[in-house]
């Protein structure tokens, strides 16, 4: 493991990192695809948040239990989108409520045109594991997109790591068997304030979204229950919306800047690398199959 002295510079470099591949994709479409799983808890929220603020993500995209695939929000399609960022609960046989297989026939339907991306992540747990099928989820999409350039994955539980930086705009995605700390005699604490997120989302009351007062859970659960593909954008929009409020509030007085996202991950620690696939992972024309992914660091799989 790193210092934190030097964790925090090479975080600051990915800041950095960020600030260049932005303006030099200035062009490329980015798009945010969820599911009924962003009910579940408020992680999907963070990682979208963290997607659109960092990658510039201005097209949000919900697919339905059936699997068809409506646009929320953006200017473009997701027959147009060049990379897209999922984020579902996953294991190692499904993402969201769907298996594997399914849901990269439903995201290949979607595309209509058949037409690869340019890059697709998965912030999505096991979204690299094989599972009984002998097939991971890059895998089975990779299969459906052959052409996509770059295709990244995590073998395990996912998370955002801050590293004991307070500022969530400098975390990364990281995977492991559990949770790793940076101080372990503070492990109670970082799971404490995970809990006190948990409850922020799930429990305490805060939205008024279709009349009374709900907790952000809530309200999602009756925006993916709604009849009709129109209520459902405008409540799920509605949600997105107070998720944000909640989750980059500030939490810490005497912490200029801190967020409830960036307190909350500050005591995570950074402790597994991306796996990635595609046609062209590194713009020098490598391929690497999607059944044999390669280890790359979060830095370089994700933002590069």
């Amino acid at each position: 493991m790193f210092s934190r002295k030097t964790r925090k510079g090479l975080l600051g470099g990915v800041a950095l990192a960020l600030a260049g591949v932005m303006a030099g994709e200035a062009g490329a479409a980015t798009g945010v695809l969820i599911t009924s799983t962003y009910c579940d808890r408020f992680t999907n929220s963070r990682n979208q948040i963290w997607t659109e603020n960092n990658l510039g993500a201005d097209n949000v995209y919900y697919m339905k239990d059936n699997g068809a695939v409506i646009q929320l929000s953006g200017p473009a399609n997701i027959t147009q989108v060049d990379d897209l960022i999922a984020t579902a609960h996953g294991n190692c046989d499904g993402i969201g409520p769907f298996a594997k297989d399914a849901f990269a026939q439903h995201l290949k339907t979607a595309r209509d045109t058949g037409a690869d991306f340019n890059k697709l992540v998965f912030f999505s747990c096991s979204s690299a594991a094989t599972g009984v099928s002998g097939h991971s989820l890059i895998d089975e999409v990779g299969t459906k997109f052959p052409g996509t350039k770059r295709i990244v994955g995590w073998p395990r539980s996912g998370y955002f790591s801050g590293s004991d930086d307070a500022s969530f705009a400098n975390a990364q995605y990281t995977s492991g068997a559990d949770f790793a700390f940076i101080d372990p005699s503070r492990e109670h604490e970082a799971l404490g304030r995970i809990a006190d997120m948990d409850y922020l989302w799930n429990t305490k009351i805060t939205t008024p979204i279709g009349g009374p007062l709900r907790s952000v859970q809530a309200a999602c659960n009756l925006a993916v229950g709604s009849g009709n593909d129109q209520d459902l954008k405008a409540r799920m929009l509605e949600t997105i919306a107070a998720s944000r409020a909640v989750l980059t509030g500030e939490v810490v007085p005497n912490m200029p800047g801190s967020t409830v996202l960036g307190w909350g991950h500050q005591l995570l620690d950074y402790q597994d690398n991306a796996k990635v696939c595609g046609a062209d992972i590194d713009g020098a024309g490598t391929a690497v199959p999607c059944n044999h992914p390669v280890n790359k660091n979060f830095n370089t799989a994700v933002v590069q």
